[in-house]
């Protein structure tokens, strides 16, 4: 083949050019471990760098590797990982080469020259190998398609965009063509040694003649021709003429293009050289680019100060805008490029981020703390702390369980981006790992371009749930804390060691009680905590004695104070025994459960069957009226309803008694603000838990009403039990026996009632210690013993069991049954022997001039012959008798005829938020008598959502009735208040009571509405006899809502009054609240209540009186501003229907017709509303 040297001319110009250019220029180095003898170098499409690795004087790694510039990551891609040698194709970790050299991109994959099997290989980017063309391990030239080709150690690889690849045959002296069928020809000969090829434009093939010291160039047509070099060993220039310089054993070169020329590696010289067209000299020139001639070594910086030993493949790497170069002889990747290399990447720091204070501002601010390996018994915010403007990269698993095993993937793109975290936030960042594993190890690696990426830095978390702390030496009363948040832990008690699964206990919370029968021997008590991601914490025991034990018990009533009891009852008496618990320190209780008895003794007369009840006296904060608290009833929700949890064996009179409620439940009560035994109260004092005592509630049963004085009757607890969690922290219960059965104290389990007979002043009913007579009172009426009675009437706060003694003593007087009179009440007092069963005004009103006036009776009452009987005792003040009090004595009598009764309403009113108005409070007296003694207690409650009152609300009374006697509140829209004053003017007819200030919430949307509520109400012209009465609730909105946004005749108005809401399923136009057999519609159209069964339209009828038997009586209740008629008919179903009366007004209250009839055969009457 024809060889040809190509001359030219050039200009002075260059030469000042030339050395800025290359000094401009910097060598780094991009990794320098990790290879053996590396020989070429290629960049993937997938930005990973592909190394040949071929062999060594005494062995090798004959591999292909790849390395991950953003982790920084070296592993092999195929070959053996012991450097063992081979011919073997397939997977990566099966293949073997022997001396892989050449490397380049094509066949979707890497092609590699595997010299010393003398094929060509091909790998794909899984790593796995095949054999494009030769036979393993035997040299040879001949052509031919794949096998049957032959090559003898085949060097340089360089591949073309059809598919062809063209190969340095360095043995055979000769440039062979694999075209893309795999068929191999000889392109091109002439060369001694070729190690090198790079496609040029056009077609053209550029060779690095290795032995002839020369860079040579092949044409299309395979003319080759010399571009550098004089054949002589050297490391000349020679400038400008690239044929006189020299070379030596150059092994490497890739053409950067027509203007920067080709880049050879120089191997002899270590040094890396340029050819490039010389314009202005119409000649090819060569320079040094990077390294000193004839000095091997590692040195980076400017391309003439940096030093390498025998540098081989060449590779562009066109993302930094540098060059890849093989430093074989320092099994180093290096890289050239235009400007000085930035620095290394710092180190990443692996740690946890806390809040602290910042010394300066005082402020709180985050602060990553580093870990290099730590434990921790909490969830921690990991995170990681890098430099400013690089992409952090991260990994995490298991810890290895062994330190020569790395298990944990290093790092990359393919892992997981970091989020930018920067000291000095205000709050703390998510966590970069959650949720966490036991034994946690974070990897990280920091990259940027242009820069070599940080060292992979790892951290080692261990969570670990903390060890339990069990606090306290009883048995019955201990806690077990853990300082690991949300740690369960699971207990034994029989010495062995505990999991967290049957048949051990629990799980238990942090802080939760225990309490465990101990018996008369040792408890071995081990405890364990788990938590999930965390590894289980150490195994903890502690030794419980006999002799430190103390129990919480459940007894009859307290050994003095409130809840305590003489347990003397009479026959007939319906008795009340206290059921409370005494406390250990901080004990909690979600469910209770116990059973109560009653039962003769000793022949006494058998108790009832089913004579038995129980009352709870366990509370809860009430959510709509503040400050007040309701009772929590033995109930369990269950399939979305309550469920009663109390049961009687009429046979046995026993009861058992249950409360269940689930931790963040609602149902029962807030489990989030207590627990069941937080609020307790009889009557007076409120119990709270923390005190250590708690009423549980009152067990009754009814005394026979023969049984006689001396007997005995025994009422007894058992099988208490209860849970401090709601869900498995058992709580022991003592039932304590070897106390009194009889007296107070000590306290007891069982108790035996005596039959005998206590008596009690009638209004006297402080001081409280319970519900039977001898356990209240102190034998004097007083200012504190007529609030006890407002307090249950007003507010029904205290109020004691209907029937009780208790009862009974505030009941003082009879006045539903008394006839109202407008006169002298001091003789019709002192007739009131015993109560009507209700509490009212009339109550208040006589207790308080029985207390005040000596000239009054006082009466004591007892059970006497199973009945309650009553005795005139002294009247008799406890620092001796006051002046007489001085009553006026009003003698009017009814005029109209009319029965006394009164309906009080409540106004409406359109109003506008934020504004104040007064909504008249009036009473529709019927009769002639006047309300001169009150009780009023009145709520505006927010309806639909509303915003509640938050300015109080204010009461004015007309002057008629003058200053309540006392008045209260139980918050801002509340009003309560009695007038106990008989003497004064009083009020009748339709008339004002007084105005109620109301001022509305300044937020209260147009959509308000609030009810003025009458939650109690009652009154009398003399404080003796009641007046009937009827209440009508009032509407407060902020705009008109008397038409129906329904669209069904019924105004929004009315919804809001009888049912709160427009939109409450019950208030329908079509439902029957009250199942009366009236809709909606029509209670409204009749003017009567939704919501009260016994108000709806109808006629009844009844026999005249004894005087006029043959009178029918009709009565059909009535609505104010509504008229009626009464018609009548000989038949049910005619048509011919005469009126009897028309237009008869409605008042309130029921109409009256006598009907007489003088016709033959049967009258039917009817009544019609006129609408």
């Amino acid at each position: 083949m024809k060889t040809k040297a190509l001359t030219g001319f050039f200009l002075a110009a260059f030469l000042a050019a030339a050395p800025d250019a290359a000094r401009a220029q910097t060598v780094d180095t991009v990794f320098a471990s990790g290879l053996v003898e590396p020989h070429s170098v290629v960049i993937g499409p997938d930005g990973n760098y592909y190394i040949t690795d071929g062999g060594g004087l005494f062995g090798g790694a004959h591999r292909v590797m790849r390395y991950t510039p953003n982790n920084g990551s070296l592993l092999t891609l195929a070959g053996d990982f012991s450097g063992n040698r081979g011919t073997n194709d397939g997977a990566g970790f099966v293949a073997r080469f022997f001396g892989p050299a050449g490397i380049a991109l094509a066949r979707g994959g890497l092609v590699v020259a595997d010299s010393g099997n003398h094929t060509i290989r091909l790998v794909g980017f899984d790593g796995r190998v095949s054999t494009l063309a030769g036979a393993p391990g035997t040299p040879g030239s001949a052509n031919g398609a794949g096998s049957a080709a032959r090559f003898n150690t085949p060097l340089g690889v360089a591949a073309d965009a059809a598919g062809n690849v063209f190969i340095a045959d360095s043995k055979n002296n000769v440039i062979r063509k694999l075209d893309p069928l795999n068929n191999v020809t000889t392109y091109a000969t002439g060369f001694n040694q070729p190690n090198g090829v790079s496609l040029g434009d056009n077609g053209e093939l550029w060779v690095a003649d290795t032995l002839n010291h020369q860079i040579k160039s092949v044409a299309p047509d395979g003319s080759v021709s010399i571009r550098a070099g004089t054949g002589q060993s050297g490391a000349s220039d020679a400038f400008p003429y690239s044929l006189n310089a020299q070379f030596s054993a150059p092994r490497a070169l890739w053409w950067m293009g027509a203007g920067p020329g080709v880049l050879i590696s120089d191997s002899g010289n270590h040094t890396l050289r340029r050819l490039f067209t010389n314009t202005p000299f119409g000649t090819l020139t060569l320079e040094t680019s990077a390294g000193q001639p004839g000095q091997s070594g590692l040195a980076n910086g400017a391309t003439n100060l940096a030093k390498f030993n025998s540098p081989i493949g060449i590779a562009p790497d066109p993302l930094n805008g540098a060059f890849l170069i093989v430093d074989s002889g320092n099994a180093a990747v290096r890289r050239i490029q235009q400007s000085p290399p930035l620095p290394a990447i710092d180190s990443p720091q692996i740690g946890y981020i806390i809040i602290t204070t910042d010394p300066t501002t005082g402020q709180p601010t985050t602060q990553l703390v580093p870990v290099t390996q730590a434990v921790f018994n909490n969830e921690v915010v990991i995170g990681i702390l890098a430099e400013g403007g690089v992409e952090t990269f991260f990994s995490y698993g298991s810890s290895p369980p062994n330190a020569f095993e790395d298990t944990v993937p290093n790092p990359s793109s393919a892992t997981g981006l970091a989020p930018l975290y920067r000291n000095g936030g205000s709050s703390l960042p998510p966590s970069l790992i959650s949720p966490v594993l036991p034994d946690l190890t974070v990897k990280s690696i920091s990259s940027m371009d242009g820069r070599r990426p940080s060292p992979v830095v790892k951290a080692r978390f261990q969570f670990k749930t903390a060890t339990p702390d069990i606090a306290g030496d009883n048995a019955a009363s201990f806690a077990v804390s853990n300082l690991t948040t949300g740690a369960k832990m699971y207990y034994t008690i029989d010495g062995s060691d505990p999991t967290n699964g049957p048949p051990s206990l629990g799980p238990i919370a942090s802080g939760d009680p225990l309490s465990l029968n101990l018996g008369n021997s040792n408890l071995l008590f081990k405890v364990i905590a788990f938590k999930d991601h965390f590894l289980p914490s150490a195994v903890v025991s502690n030794l419980f004695t006999p002799s430190n034990f103390v129990a919480n018990r459940i007894t009859l009533g307290f050994d003095s104070g409130e809840a305590s009891s003489t347990f003397v009852g009479s026959p007939g008496q319906r008795f009340y025994a206290p059921v409370t618990l005494s406390l250990l320190p901080d004990q909690r209780m979600m469910s209770l459960q116990f059973a109560v008895s009653a039962l003769a003794t000793n022949g006494a007369p058998a108790i009832a069957p089913g004579a038995v009840g129980f009352t709870s006296h366990l509370e809860k904060p009430d959510p709509i009226n503040n400050g007040f608290f309701l009772r929590i009833p033995p109930l369990m929700f269950s399939g979305g309803t309550m469920s009663n949890l109390l049961f009687t064996n009429v046979t046995q009179n026993l009861i058992g008694v249950g409360w269940l409620e689930t931790p963040g439940k609602t149902n029962l009560f807030d489990t989030g603000n207590q627990d069941l035994i937080t609020y307790s109260r009889a009557h007076n004092h409120r119990f709270l838990s923390t005190e250590g005592k708690v009423v549980v509630g009152s067990f009754a049963f009814t005394i026979p009403p023969v049984a006689s004085a001396g007997q005995q009757y025994l009422m007894q607890l058992s099988r208490p039990s209860a849970t401090a969690d709601g869900q498995s922290a058992d709580v022991y219960i003592e039932t304590p026996t070897n106390g009194s059965l009889t007296a107070t104290a000590p306290v007891n389990a069982a108790k035996l009632v005596t039959v005998g007979q206590a008596k009690y002043i009638v209004g006297d009913t402080a001081p409280f210690r319970w519900f039977n007579a001898g356990d209240f009172g102190d034998g004097s009426l007083l200012s504190v013993d007529v609030l006890q009675i407002f307090q249950a009437a007003a507010y029904f706060v205290n109020r004691p069991p209907v029937g009780s003694d208790f009862f009974d003593a505030m009941d003082s007087s009879n006045g539903s049954s008394t006839p109202i009179y407008n006169g002298s009440d001091a003789s019709v007092i002192d007739t009131i022997t015993l109560g009507d069963g209700a509490l009212n005004v009339d109550d208040i009103f006589v207790t308080f001039r029985r207390s005040l006036d000596p000239t009054l009776k006082w009466y004591r009452r007892f059970w006497s012959g199973g009945v309650r009987v009553a005795e005139e005792v002294p009247n008799a003040f406890r620092t001796g008798l006051g002046a007489p009090l001085r009553a006026k004595l009003v003698t009017e009598t009814p005029t109209n005829g009319e029965p006394a009764a009164v309906i009080f309403i409540a106004g409406d009113a359109i109003a506008t938020a934020g504004g104040t108005l007064e909504i008249p409070i009036t009473a529709r007296i019927t009769g002639s008598f006047p309300i001169r003694v009150l009780m009023l207690n009145l709520t505006v409650n927010p309806l639909d959502g509303s915003p509640p009152i938050t300015t109080a609300v204010q009461f004015n009374p007309v002057p008629a009735l003058g200053q309540p006697f006392t008045s209260s509140a139980t918050g801002p829209g509340n009003y309560a208040g009695v007038w106990l004053d008989h003497t004064v003017a009083g009020i009748s007819g339709t008339n004002l009571i007084g105005t109620l200030v109301v001022t509305l919430p300044a937020s209260a949307p147009a959509s308000a509405a609030y009810a003025v509520s009458f939650d109690h109400a009652s009154a009398s012209p003399n404080g003796v006899g009641l007046f009937p009465r009827q209440i009508v609730n009032g509407l407060l909105t902020l705009r008109d809502r008397s038409a129906s946004s329904l669209g069904d005749g019924i105004p929004d108005a009315w919804r809001l009054r009888h049912f709160g809401s427009v939109s409450n399923l019950l208030a329908a136009a079509h439902a029957d609240a009250d199942g009366d057999g009236l809709s909606n519609l029509a209670e409204f159209r009749a003017g009567t209540d939704p919501n009260d069964a016994q108000s709806h339209f109808h006629m009844r009828a009844g026999r005249g009186t004894n005087s006029h038997p043959h009178e029918i009586v009709l009565r059909w209740p009535t609505a104010f501003a509504k008229n009626y008629v009464l018609e009548c008919s000989p038949s049910l179903f005619g048509t011919n229907w005469t009126a009897v009366i028309t237009n008869v007004p409605g008042n309130g209250w029921d109409r009256e017709y006598r009907a007489t009839n003088s016709a033959a055969g049967p009258l039917f009457y009817r009544v019609r509303l006129v609408e």
